[in-house]
């Protein structure tokens, strides 16, 4: 079944798994020196099951496709 995908601003308690490990989208941000003014205006690409990934940072590896086919989202920041 196709999962309905959707844009959220962060909240309390995200986390997602990059091939660094599992960080919270808090610490993840502060390590990324993004500013805190900006931080909540950084869209979270989510589904029904949780968090996708995060444009400009990367995608959850515990969600990411494993067979084909599969769908690519590209965003561009213009």
């Amino acid at each position: 079944p196709v999962r309905q995908r959707y844009f959220r601003p962060r909240q309390s308690g995200d986390t997602i798994r990059l091939p660094g490990g599992t960080k919270s989208v808090k610490k993840l941000f502060i390590d990324r020196k993004i500013p805190a003014s900006r931080r909540n205006s950084i869209p979270i690409l989510c589904d029904d099951a949780g968090i996708v990934g995060i444009p400009g940072i990367g995608v959850n590896l515990d969600r990411a496709a494993t067979t084909l086919p599969a769908t690519r989202i590209e965003i561009e920041e213009r």
